[in-house]
């Protein structure tokens, strides 16, 4: 995507606005971190994660057995394996979600704190 050098990107780049890019005007030592309620909202309301998350929902249900399902969903954007309190949690959530529930729990894994930090 192209670069604009003297104000905040355009389009599909605001992206790079949300999550600390450096200005390409700026000379920059280290990128800034942080996590900041923009970067929540973007991430939920963002119509890319939500197709993300549906697609990534879709992958996990070619597993069959809901446990594995789980399992392989935190191994694989978390890097880690789940907890029994996580399995418990997400089991309730899915009982309640309705049709588009492995769309929304992967959507929620998506936007938490802990894949933002992973990136």
């Amino acid at each position: 995507m192209p670069i604009i050098r003297d104000e905040a990107q355009p389009g599909p780049a605001t992206l790079r606005n949300v999550f600390d890019f450096a200005q390409p005007s700026e000379l920059t030592g280290k990128r800034n971190v942080t996590a900041v309620p923009t970067q929540a909202l973007f991430l939920m309301n963002s119509p890319t994660v939500k197709k993300h998350a549906a697609a990534l929902a879709k992958r996990m249900k070619q597993e069959t057995d809901e446990t594995k399902r789980m399992r392989l969903l935190w191994l694989t954007l978390l890097n880690r394996p789940i907890t029994d309190e996580e399995r418990a949690e997400a089991f309730d959530f899915l009982s309640v979600s309705g049709d588009n529930a492995w769309t929304e729990l992967c959507h929620a894994l998506l936007a938490s704190n802990e894949f933002l930090m992973k990136l």
